[in-house]
């Protein structure tokens, strides 16, 4: 197995094996409380598989892997992003789709120079907020559309399904030409390390956890590892997985999915984090 490298993540999860991903940043932001969001792409052309169809069920299978390997209190997180050229100007683009997705009034921020449109509401009990702005270098009437959903706990994860199928229809319906990805994040599932003879969390190596996850019998799919990287507090690889339609290339191969294990510094239990097609880094 290759060492991918270039990823140094001490404190949070969420953004291992994120160096994988960065492979164009946009210029849109989402935020909450203050914290914009660089909304990257994640590669490969927009097609059949980023279809909404496909990502409600790539979700699902992110799903399974959550129950056996993640606590019923886990984050989710699934967004919608692509290009989408239009006659309307930026302001009457962002309250159409705002419209179509059942979110609430746009409000235009300006965020280093550039007027970002912003959306946000709970349609279907899922937290959801929409962006758009200008596509950086494109002509008049090319934007960025970000769609980001969030779910708290496993009955809010499950339901997010139908918000992301629906939500996908709907931009592309309107000609986004719509990309997805999605993860799970929470503290492993202790269970999966009884019997192993381990005294602590601590002590337990975060290679063998991850190991756990990838031959676990709660799930069928049939894993290969491509990519791994590993420093003292995250282990992380990416996988092939024939039986998930949505991927992305990444170090020559087509990755469907990122799983990454990290002791928390403060707690010293071991997080997960699920992302597919990978893992992708907030800011």
């Amino acid at each position: 197995m290759q060492n991918s490298g270039g990823l140094r993540n001490k404190g949070t999860m969420w953004m291992a094996g994120c160096a994988l991903l960065l492979l164009v940043a946009m210029a849109g932001f989402f935020g909450r409380g203050g914290t914009a969001a660089v909304p990257v792409a994640i590669g490969g052309a927009p097609g059949a598989e980023h279809s909404p169809a496909a990502a409600a069920a790539q979700w699902e299978q992110l799903l399974e892997l959550g129950a056996g390997a993640v606590r019923e209190d886990l984050k989710g997180t699934a967004k919608w992003q692509g290009t989408w050229r239009t006659l309307l100007s930026a302001e009457e683009a962002a309250g159409a789709l705002a419209s179509r997705l059942g979110l609430g009034e746009i409000r235009a921020e300006l965020v280093q120079g550039r007027t970002v449109y912003k959306a946000a509401g709970n349609p279907q009990g899922i937290a959801s907020g929409l962006t758009l702005t200008s596509f950086p270098g494109e002509e008049e009437n090319a934007y960025y559309v970000v769609m980001r959903m969030e779910s708290r706990g496993a009955e809010a994860a499950r339901k997010m399904q139908e918000r992301i199928a629906l939500s996908g229809e709907s931009l592309a319906d309107e000609g986004v030409r719509i990309q997805w990805n999605g993860a799970l994040q929470g503290e492993i599932n202790p269970g999966l390390k009884e019997g192993k003879g381990v005294e602590s969390a601590e002590k337990y190596p975060l290679g063998e956890s991850l190991s756990i996850l990838e031959k676990g019998s709660w799930h069928a799919l049939n894993l290969t590892a491509v990519e791994d990287y590993e420093d003292g507090g995250t282990v992380s690889r990416s996988y092939a997985v024939p039986d998930m339609a949505i991927s992305v290339l990444s170090g020559g191969h087509r990755v469907s999915l990122q799983m990454a294990v990290h002791r928390n510094d403060l707690t010293g239990q071991e997080e997960v984090s699920l992302g597919s097609p990978l893992l992708t880094v907030e800011y």
